[in-house]
């Protein structure tokens, strides 16, 4: 298991490039969460983690690293539902809002670089 470490930064009101990176993001969100519903639908074997990475690379306009961090997230987040749903817990859901406007975008660390006492964040294409 891998250890992780969050840091919540409060940066007041978002400027107009934030909010451009959190729909951004909320747009690969729902790519993601209408690409496992048809693959549901149909009942398709669903994509490995590094076959979603590989796919989306580059089609969004975010750091390369955020994507990845995105698409473990929404696969961790498969993978603890369908773990409850085989304990017998039915009312566990798949991630399913598809609407969703905004998504917390993520850096890992080598996204991440320090200049004395400001913080730069690599935001991609």
């Amino acid at each position: 298991m891998k250890d992780f470490r969050v840091i919540k930064v409060n940066i007041g009101t978002p400027t107009r490039r934030q909010t451009e990176l959190r729909v951004e993001a909320g747009r690969l969100w729902r790519r993601l969460v209408r690409l496992h519903k048809y693959c549901r639908r149909r009942h398709w074997a669903w994509p490995s983690e590094s076959q979603l990475k590989q796919h989306f690379k580059g089609r969004f306009g975010l750091h390369s690293q955020t994507i990845q961090a995105l698409i473990e997230k929404f696969i961790a987040n498969i993978d603890s539902t369908r773990t409850k749903r085989s304990a017998g817990d039915k009312s566990a859901r798949y991630p399913w809002r598809d609407q969703r406007k905004f998504q917390v975008v993520m850096w890992k660390p080598s996204a991440i670089r320090r200049h004395g006492n400001r913080l730069s964040l690599s935001n991609g294409a």
